[in-house]
């Protein structure tokens, strides 16, 4: 027995409380023995049990004594290890320690867990608070902990007894700190965990509903806990919750959950309709002035809506918009941001919806928002937006580009951003679609520069956006080159580029779109035809094409070389040298069900029938004009544009071709769509009456036409002007006059001049379709339809000669070229 003092210690005991280091070594060298010393008393404990007991003792005293190889597995008289009387003590800095030796005869967890799960509310508590603080120091391993059996499982169960309520909040922290882990949220929810802190919603302890929120937070991040949530009526129970309380913090983890919980599920989404999860929102986005509540509301909003119109529609039922609108001048960045989000969400895939913003007018902050901000995400947001607003219909984003402003467009261009790259890029093309002043607006803003320096873009999406607008941009309609921008596209580097894109191993698609741009910019321009082929440019890259398996790929490389063809002698040759075209590879074109294809095989057909050699020229041009002509019927607007545009393009090519149209009863067709309530249809059809009125027997069709309906002709001109129509049908129109025209009787015509009469009033507003909806109620004229009708029943009308002319025996048309 060594000495020991009246309170039981002998001299290492004391050493130990006294933290004398070099004591307790001077005296463990003396007698080793004196390491597993015992306290004469009830505490029975050695050295390194009172080192872990006592709160004067620090960390470098037990370090000391389990250098010197003090036993760590030993107990005391309360049967306590070394890790029980630090938890117990409330020493984080030792348990610190022990847990950073690694040692398998200390598990510091596994002893923590089993306290835990002990029926001693004081030392639950306490083991509680003891694991909470060990989680939360960074430089402990929390894999520890949850890799250890049944620990999970333990603090879950520990939420479910009453008598550790001083212990829950500690326990609620401690899963909150480890939730995000997968093992840890597999064995929550495994453990039904869901439901037992549903139930703990109702408590009147702020911090504990706040922790149980964001445990719930992160779970409605996973799609597999989703269902789970709303099956315990958690989502029932956080709506209540938010609308009853007034605490922001509360009420912004709150929307956070629901919002998470609905992102991407349909059957969520529909819950949070039927228990008013959505006016819940709008009416703290209303009132509530906190950015802690804000910011997540407008997250939550446009998660509740995204892609589910029903909910789309209550939203907009709920005045949501209003408060957004406003948000957007908040002064938090990201509040302005969630909440263009948000609008987004709610009119994204929904006609209904974006009809009923424009309506309001709501477009306003929006764009004034976009023209003077330069944060590149507040701008995108924006932008996305706005596009989003447009719909997918070429007219709708027509509309919402001129709103915005060509000098918006191209300064969009030259940010950073690949999405702004993209969006502008689009709305520039459905801009500059069928309008030449606008191609003309463009390129005096620098747009066709800007657009050939995103084609160095990393985003295949960006290029082909960009290809494509370039196209519509050097080419009127009709196929009538756009000089000055051709011109622009070459000085930008734009032919090199495109070549590139052609040459070099790219995807097909993006490969056949250079060609195809290649064809438009070079059309009746030697300068970029020499441009090139300086490029290493041979048309056997695109004849390659033209056997793709994609179908895409192939009609719009027959497209390439129709362009390159087209009243271009030596460039036939070429392609005939390079290899050709047959017959056969258009024919699946020509019989598809889908007018897009059809029509442009038609086209192609016919501008490439003299270097077909698997079918006569004259059947190929027939079969292609007949096409078009029956295409002009179609009840799709975009499919009577694509055949008028095509029509127009073949109205000025070689002769006989224009004649062949005008045989089949083109003319009235035309006509009809001169009242279309599309401004794309009603251009195409302008301009290939105008090139038709050049043949004898299509200027008097027309005329005919338009004696019957006067206003046709002010809306021909107004497409066309008067240097695109022939002198004769100019002449013919002011002998008419001159003569005496038909008065127009009131019941007449009412489609001509209703639509005329809104022509005018319109000229000069921003929105193209504000005359549409009003005019889509009347009917087309009544002699148009009913010389339509004469072409629908294979009536042709009768030439003046007398005779039937079929496309078949024009004895005007070229012969076919051979090499």
């Amino acid at each position: 027995m060594e000495d020991l003092n009246d309170t039981g210690l002998d001299h290492i005991h004391q050493a130990t409380i006294l933290n004398d280091q070099a004591s307790i070594m001077s005296l463990v060298q003396s007698n080793r023995r004196l390491l597993e010393s015992r306290t004469n008393d009830a505490k029975w404990a050695t050295p390194l049990l009172l080192a872990c007991e006592k709160a004067k003792v620090n960390v470098a005293t037990v370090r000391t004594l389990i250098e010197l190889g003090a036993q760590v597995d030993v107990k005391n008289g309360n049967n306590q290890n070394i890790v029980q009387v630090a938890v117990l003590r409330g020493h984080i800095s030792i348990l610190e320690y022990l847990i950073s030796l690694q040692r398998q005869d200390i598990p510091v967890f596994r002893v923590v867990i089993s306290m835990i799960n002990m029926d001693s509310s004081p030392e639950t508590e306490t083991a509680a608070k003891a694991l909470t603080a060990l989680i939360k120091l960074g430089n402990i391993d929390k894999k520890r902990y949850y890799s250890q059996p049944n620990s999970i499982s333990a603090l879950v169960k520990m939420l479910h007894n009453s008598y550790i309520d001083d212990a829950r909040i500690h326990i609620l922290d401690l899963i909150n700190l480890i939730i995000h882990e997968d093992s840890v949220h597999t064995a929550f929810v495994e453990e039904d965990g869901i439901t037992t802190v549903t139930k703990l919603l109702d408590s009147n302890n702020t911090s504990e509903i706040i922790h149980i929120l964001c445990i719930l937070k992160e779970l409605g991040l996973h799609d597999n806990y989703k269902a789970k949530i709303s099956s315990s009526q958690s989502i029932n129970q956080i709506v209540k919750l938010i609308n009853l309380t007034t605490d922001e913090n509360i009420q912004g983890e709150g929307v956070k959950v629901l919002g998470n919980t609905a992102r991407g599920s349909p059957v969520i989404q529909a819950t949070l309709t039927s228990n008013g999860a959505i006016a819940v929102v709008v009416n703290l986005l209303t009132n509530s002035p906190s950015p802690v509540v804000l910011l997540p509301a407008t997250l939550a909003l446009a998660n509740f809506v995204k892609l589910h119109q029903e909910n789309q529609m209550v939203a907009l039922k709920t005045n949501a918009i209003s408060p957004l609108m406003k948000l957007i001048r908040h002064k938090v960045r990201d509040i302005q941001i969630n909440a263009v989000r948000a609008i987004h969400a709610i009119v994204e895939r929904n006609p209904a919806a974006q009809q009923e913003i424009w309506q309001r007018s709501g477009l306003g902050p929006l764009i004034n928002t976009l023209k003077r901000t330069r944060q590149q995400e507040f701008q995108e947001a924006i932008a996305e937006a706005l596009w989003a607003l447009a719909g997918t219909e070429d007219e709708g984003q027509r509309n919402m580009a001129n709103r915005v402003g060509i000098s918006v467009l191209v300064s969009l261009l030259g940010t950073l951003s690949d999405k702004l790259h993209f969006i502008s890029s689009e709305a520039l093309r459905v801009l500059a679609d069928g309008s030449d002043t606008k191609k003309d607006a463009i390129a005096a803003e620098g747009g066709i520069s800007q657009l050939v320096r995103i084609l160095n873009s990393s985003r295949q999406q960006v290029h082909l956006s960009a290809i494509r607008s370039l196209r519509i941009l050097v080419m009127h309609i009709g196929f009538k080159p756009h000089l000055n921008n051709q011109r622009l596209v070459a000085q930008a580097g734009g032919i090199r580029l495109l070549v590139k894109f052609l040459t070099q191993h790219r995807p097909e698609l993006i490969q056949v779109e250079a060609a195809l741009t290649l064809s438009y910019a070079a059309l009746n321009n030697k300068d970029v035809i020499r441009l090139i082929y300086k490029e290493d440019f041979n048309y056997i890259l695109i004849l390659r094409l033209m056997y793709s398996k994609d179908d895409l790929v192939r009609l719009l490389a027959g497209s390439a070389l129709a362009t390159f063809a087209f009243n271009n002698n030596g460039q036939q040759k070429q392609i005939a040298l390079a290899g050709g075209v047959r017959y056969h590879s258009f024919l699946p074109f020509l019989q598809s069900q889908d007018e897009f294809y059809c029509a442009n095989a038609a086209f192609q057909v016919a501008v490439l029938s003299r270097i077909i050699p698997d079918e006569e020229p004259a059947t190929s041009s027939a079969i292609g004009i007949k096409v078009l002509v029956d295409l002009l019927d179609s009840k799709n607007q975009k499919s009577q544009a694509l055949a008028a545009n095509c029509i127009a393009r073949l109205g000025h090519t070689r002769a006989g071709i224009p004649s062949a149209i005008v045989s089949i009863g083109a003319v009235p067709r035309l006509a009809k769509l001169l009242t279309s309530s599309s401004e794309l249809c009603r251009e195409a059809a302008a301009k290939a009456l105008g090139y038709l009125t050049a043949n004898p027997m299509g200027e008097r069709q027309l005329l005919s036409i338009c004696r019957r309906d006067q206003y046709l002709v002010k809306i021909l001109l107004h497409h066309t002007g008067k240097e695109g129509v022939s002198k004769p049908f100019l002449n013919g129109w002011k002998h008419s006059k001159r003569v005496g025209l038909p008065p127009i009787k009131d019941n007449s015509n009412v489609a001509s001049r209703i639509f005329y009469a809104e022509y005018e009033n319109r000229k000069n507003k921003d929105r193209s379709d504000t005359f549409l909806l009003s005019f889509a109620q009347y009917e087309q004229p009544e002699e148009l339809d009913n010389l339509n009708d004469q072409v629908q029943n294979n009536s042709r009308p009768i030439s003046p000669t007398g005779q039937d002319e079929h496309v078949e025996t024009q004895s005007n048309a070229s012969e076919p070229i051979t090499y």
